[in-house]
């Protein structure tokens, strides 16, 4: 490890990656069977099932691990100065849309049954995928929540943020009635 790193952090670092390859086992052991998204069209040996699983947990968790310390730094000082609302506002915005796209192609919806049936083959989409966007949402919806509690009201974002997010909002509102008649819309954005 870095020498210029502390020993709290090079804790960190390491407790971090024996979670994310402890994970991946588990999940292989698990869901190995189940979880059929490891290269996308073809037949892959067990070895590569395993890489992909750990490589895929140690990176939800090394992920995961970056959103506590804002958090609880937040808590302890019950204030929030030095954070920009602009960013917590445009990753709520960035991680929900990410959350929708891994849970309509990794749930059985009508998305994945769609792209399945387009492409043969079962979308590149993981459980930690799923689950690494769904706890970045919370964490960061988290932060949002801090940062207009601790700042007593005086919350404002951008005027370019502001714009930023309603659009994002009624585009995604325009897409979700249309994707409603036709599911291939989801899957013909490039």
């Amino acid at each position: 490890m870095p020498f210029f790193l502390s020993r709290t952090v090079r804790q960190w670092l390491l407790a971090s990656l024996g979670l994310g390859v402890a994970f991946g086992l588990l999940a292989f052991v698990l869901l190995g069977q189940l979880d059929d998204a490891t290269l996308p069209g073809l037949q892959v040996s067990v070895p590569v099932r395993v890489v992909s699983a750990v490589c895929g947990w140690t990176y939800f968790v090394c992920w995961s691990v970056s959103f506590w310390p804002q958090v609880l730094l937040n808590y302890q000082r019950k204030a929030v100065d030095g954070l920009s609302t602009d960013f917590l506002a445009l990753n709520v915005c960035g991680f929900a849309c990410y959350a929708t796209y891994n849970c309509l192609l990794f749930l059985p919806t009508h998305v994945r049954a769609a792209y399945i049936d387009r492409y043969k083959e079962s979308p590149g989409v993981h459980a930690n995928d799923v689950v690494f966007a769904a706890h970045a949402l919370i964490l960061t919806l988290v932060s949002l929540v801090q940062a207009v509690t601790y700042s007593r009201g005086r919350v404002c974002l951008s005027p370019a943020a502001m714009l930023y997010v309603a659009l994002s909002f009624a585009a995604i509102m325009a897409s979700l009635t249309s994707v409603r008649q036709n599911p291939f819309l989801l899957l013909d954005v490039q």
